[in-house]
């Protein structure tokens, strides 16, 4: 189960899921076709959506014409009724935005993470990001903030709201940071892994939910999720995605920067996980025009395609999404390569269908939002969002 402190939520189960299907229908959903996708009664939708229009959640719209009988009122959420705000802590980035109601991004924002940063350095952080990103909304106030969701490396403990000791934050050891950040925001927190906030992100994304897949995560270092049967799997622990042993030498941006050092196509790799993002942008810029570049980042493709493979081979899936805050800048060199590197590698299939994740490098902190407002809709599913 997901931790968190205080998050407000939506009383009742039937009108979880009336608001959850109005939802889930941006273009607008008439109180029959509620009926059906809830299977509750027509008096009982049309006594609920009178209470959550009277809350503010819902309004009616315009009517449809019909060949016969009366046109229905279409019925949307009112996004900017209540807002949550999603946090992305990388050892080289930390990220924020703020969604409405029906999903929507309003606003992002970002800072390098210092090199060596404490947890206190990165609670004041996120503090002002949070701040940046809930500027300008309609209305900040406790009921209108639902809360925010934290993606952090793991390992970590959703028990307990603990990090315990991830490997690219030096010093981070048995970190409480699920207190330290309510301490320091004042509001309700939530705390999730980065690459299942990930893959939450990418099955929640705007334009329709995604079932089955795998979710190759490029950060600082090199992780995998998955939904499968349209759920996000999770572990026992809610600590999978670990791949290290796969790789003698992970495709990973440090180590790409260091082959094309060696290969004397750029400086030594800086000791700093933010300082090795520049760095690697230039190197991806460079493949553009320089083939010794190019054949550095397709070598580091194939090395890739050989975990990709073993993996659907393993969860027998035929789609893969590549995401993270250390894609975009390597998103076109890959794509390329990628699926004809992976195809003779399967056992059972011709090919896999590889793609680039729809949520660019900002995918946790989406995810980590909607683990808030997936809790504020239905918290006895506040673990295992679909």
């Amino acid at each position: 189960m997901l931790q968190g402190a205080d998050l407000p939520v939506l009383g009742d189960r039937n009108q979880r899921l009336v608001l959850d299907a109005i939802r889930r229908h941006p273009e607008g959903i008439g109180r029959v076709a509620v009926g059906a996708a809830t299977g509750l009664t027509p008096q009982t939708v049309s006594n609920i959506v009178r209470r959550l229009g009277e809350a503010g959640l819902v309004t009616a719209g315009e009517r449809v014409r019909t060949p016969r009988g009366k046109p229905p009122t279409l019925l949307h959420v009112e996004p900017t009724r209540h807002v949550a705000v999603g946090i992305h802590i990388d050892p080289a980035l930390v990220s924020a935005l703020s969604m409405d109601l029906a999903g929507g991004v309003h606003r992002v924002a970002s800072t390098p993470t210092p090199p060596d940063v404490s947890p206190d350095t990165v609670a004041d952080l996120v503090r002002d990001l949070t701040g940046e990103v809930l500027r300008d909304w309609p209305g900040t106030e406790v009921d209108t903030v639902l809360g925010v969701g934290v993606a952090a490396p793991g390992p970590i403990d959703v028990v307990a709201g603990r990090l315990r000791q991830p490997p690219q934050l030096h010093g981070w050891a048995d970190v409480p940071l699920l207190d330290t950040l309510h301490r320091a925001l004042g509001r309700p927190v939530l705390l999730d892994k980065d690459v299942i906030a990930a893959v939450t992100g990418e099955r929640w994304a705007p334009d329709g939910p995604r079932d089955d897949f795998l979710y190759v995560y490029l950060g600082s270092g090199l992780a995998v999720g998955a939904c499968l049967g349209g759920r996000v799997h999770r572990g026992t622990t809610n600590n999978a995605g670990e791949i290290g042993g796969l790789f003698s030498h992970a495709p990973i941006p440090h180590n790409m920067v260091a082959a094309a050092a060696a290969a004397g196509l750029g400086p030594a790799a800086p000791p700093s996980y933010t300082a090795v993002r520049p760095a690697f942008d230039q190197l991806c810029r460079r493949a553009d025009e320089d083939p010794r570049a190019a054949a550095l980042l397709t070598e580091a493709a194939d090395q890739l395609a050989r975990g990709i493979a073993t993996l659907v081979n393993v969860l027998d899936v035929g789609h893969v999404v590549l995401g993270g805050p250390s894609w975009p800048p390597v998103a076109r060199h890959w794509l390329r390569v990628l699926p004809d590197q992976v195809a003779p590698r399967l056992a059972t299939r011709s090919g896999a269908l590889v793609e680039g994740s729809r949520l660019a490098d900002h995918g946790s902190a989406y995810g980590a939002a909607a683990l808030v407002l997936h809790r504020f809709l239905d918290p006895g599913a506040a673990s295992h969002p679909s």
